[in-house]
């Protein structure tokens, strides 16, 4: 038995990246390949020349998504702050007071642009499908002044911007299963994002009440 490297590209072929030799408890292999994007992993084979992996997958790597980016601007805030930090004690309490209230409206707007980063996306596309159908197909309604909000609310009771809020859970666990059957290795790291996309109408949902419950309360 032997231990060989894999790229496996998105579509879900494999290369042979040759036999990996241990030596000891490390292991050392020099490869290249002309694929512009695949993931690594490594399969026990009876033998190194082998042209389809195994199912005994001894260790994969895994993709940085690019959800890891989003909370830059709350650590660089907090950099920021901590530059900032003045030197006299008095001062202390009102900074460290600003720099958590900063720290907190970075983290919810963070945490918001995540949950509602698929219904964004529908929404964009509802719009550049709009406009392209407007331009090339009807050449109707190629001004329309007033907002999209007030465009849906003359003609139906419920907006297209809410529809799509509604229809985002529904998507995201359609998005599942088809990842779940299709790309199985990437189900991991798509689990996350997944999960706070279908918890993005409840969670809108809870927000407008909570605003509603502001007005009342005379906030």
């Amino acid at each position: 038995m032997t231990y060989v490297l894999w790229a496996i590209t998105p579509e879900g072929h494999a290369m042979n990246l040759g036999e990996v030799v241990l030596e000891g408890d490390h292991a050392k292999l020099l490869s290249t390949t002309d694929l512009q994007t695949f993931g690594l992993i490594v399969t026990a084979e009876p033998y190194f020349a082998v042209t389809q992996p195994s199912d005994v997958v001894v260790a994969e790597n895994f993709l940085r998504n690019d959800i890891l980016m989003w909370p830059v601007p709350v650590f660089s805030g907090v950099f920021f702050a901590l530059l900032r930090m003045p030197r006299k004690l008095r001062a202390l309490p009102a900074w460290a007071a600003d720099s958590a209230r900063s720290f907190r409206d970075n983290a919810l707007i963070t945490v918001c642009g995540v949950i509602f980063l698929l219904h964004q996306a529908l929404v964009s596309m509802d719009a550049i499908v709009r406009a392209v159908g407007r331009v090339l197909v009807t050449r109707r309604k190629m001004l329309e002044w007033e907002t999209a909000a007030e465009a849906e609310a003359a003609v139906h009771p419920k907006s297209t911007v809410d529809v799509y809020l509604e229809w985002t859970p529904w998507i995201s666990l359609a998005l599942a299963v088809a990842i779940r059957f299709l790309r199985p290795q990437a189900m991991p790291p798509a689990a996350p994002l997944l999960a706070l996309w279908a918890l993005s109408w409840p969670f809108s949902t809870w927000l407008r009440s909570r605003r509603g419950n502001g007005r009342r309360g005379g906030y």
